[in-house]
């Protein structure tokens, strides 16, 4: 293990400015914008992630344009630009994400684990679940550091979703924008467009299963900041999509605040709940501020709450999620600041597997177009009782998180934290081990280590 790893406090600023767009104030005039209400050069991907920066915009009659939860972040950023600058109404007619897919975990973090004699009591004999023993072993399959294989693995998860309503969102900019009378943005405050009809038909071409009930835009009161009035623009979208007797519906929203060329800000929202999820209601916030062509801030949230609890709470009055609701697995907080020329940058990501749990998991990184740096280990918890949620720091490290008189209170291990340092290859783009620079070692008790 390593000491005194990277607590990544400016995060706590990301934190506090990413409260956008929760109000109105004023009706004054707006200024200029580029016209897109859209987020572009923006997307939710891992910043450790390679492959191809090229957008999935197949050859055919009907052009599909679509993206895979494991794309780059440049890959999928390069989708929705292509769905925008659409000159014809094909590349409209999009694949959306299956939202009961699952992403394959890295064997190499959090394997379960057979034990014989173990040194903290009984019983002396068991195994320690799948994903309580982090960073296991170094490497994943072809030599991708395990730090970024599990990264890589979290943003997926966290993309199916993203990727569907941001997908929905563009294709309705797209038909609005190439059909054969072009359908402007709203001009007034209050006044609506509604392109259901339409976005539906375009949709189904590649989504038969998939029924949009529900895609409009409206014009928001303008919104003051820094001195200066914009327009804001809110998407409403629902859809249902029937996999035989099972069903998925899904509201989401965006609302987005197009300041420049080169600076924007927004929120998108959106809860999954049917049948095909099993019954539960999925839900996710995303936070975003581009400031400049270099900077972007993004914050994506997400939980799995109780659809049959009448007390469920979802969001709170600002359309962010409410961590007091009826929750019951893996909460999730990722924070980042990245460059949106290339999607690299500081990470942090934080997850806890139940409401129960008295402590969260977490991945710190730093990374670079040539290297990086990951650093995993525990902090605060998501806490429904006291409505508060983990502040993506590292506290220390749990070395026997689940085993025999197991004991999170960290005593001895403190500012502790794995870490594990990266190169990129340059032929394939994986974040490869550095194993000079490398510290994940110990054992599965208390102690952290054993005599035996």
């Amino acid at each position: 293990m390593h000491n005194n790893p990277s607590k990544f406090i400016y995060l706590f600023f990301i934190l506090l400015s990413l409260g956008l767009l929760s109000c109105g104030s004023g009706t004054t005039t707006s200024s200029s914008t580029s016209g897109n209400a859209f987020p572009t050069s923006f997307a939710i991907a891992s910043p450790t992630a390679s492959g191809s920066v090229d957008a999935s915009i197949n050859d055919g009659l009907n052009l599909s344009a679509s993206v895979v939860p494991t794309d780059t972040f440049l890959s999928k950023a390069s989708v929705f630009s292509t769905i925008l600058a659409a000159a014809s109404s094909s590349v409209c007619k999009i694949t959306l994400p299956d939202l009961s897919d699952t992403i394959t975990d890295p064997d190499c973090y959090g394997p379960a684990l057979d034990y014989e004699d173990h040194p903290d009591g009984s019983p002396v004999d068991g195994q320690l679940p799948i994903g309580d023993l982090g960073i296991w072993t170094s490497t994943e399959t072809g030599n991708e550091a395990c730090t970024a294989a599990k990264i890589n693995t979290l943003m997926a998860e966290a993309g199916i979703s993203a990727d569907f309503v941001m997908l929905l969102a563009a294709s309705m900019r797209c038909v609005m924008k190439t059909s054969s009378t072009t359908v402007p943005l709203p001009s007034t405050v209050g006044s609506a467009t509604d392109m259901t009809t339409d976005v539906n038909t375009a949709i189904q071409v590649n989504n038969p299963n998939t029924t949009v009930d529900l895609a409009t835009i409206t014009k928001e009161t303008s919104i003051t900041d820094g001195g200066t009035s914009y327009d804001v623009y809110s998407y409403a979208m629902t859809t249902t999509i029937t996999d035989g007797a099972d069903t998925i519906t899904v509201e989401s929203n965006v609302r987005h605040m197009d300041m420049s060329s080169t600076e924007y800000k927004g929120r998108i929202w959106a809860e999954m709940s049917g049948s095909g999820l099993g019954g539960d209601t999925e839900a996710f916030v995303i936070n975003y501020h581009k400031e400049s062509n270099t900077s972007m801030l993004a914050k994506f949230e997400s939980a799995v709450y109780q659809s049959a609890t009448a007390s469920t709470v979802i969001f709170d009055s600002d359309d962010n999620l409410d961590v007091t609701g009826d929750w019951t697995n893996t909460y999730v907080q990722s924070i980042a600041n990245l460059d949106p020329s290339n999607g690299i940058g500081d990470f942090s990501y934080a997850w806890q597997a139940g409401n129960g749990d008295d402590k969260a998991r977490i991945f710190n990184a730093v990374t670079s177009a040539t290297t990086g740096c990951g650093f995993f280990g525990y902090g605060d918890s998501f806490d429904v009782a006291g409505g508060t949620k983990s502040d993506n720091v590292i506290d220390g490290f749990i070395c026997n998180w689940a085993g025999p008189n197991n004991d999170h209170s960290m005593t001895t291990t403190a500012g502790k934290a794995q870490k594990q340092c990266m190169t990129v290859n340059a032929t394939t783009g994986i974040f490869e081990v550095d194993t000079s620079n490398e510290n994940i070692t110990y054992r599965p008790t208390v102690s952290c280590d054993s005599a035996g």
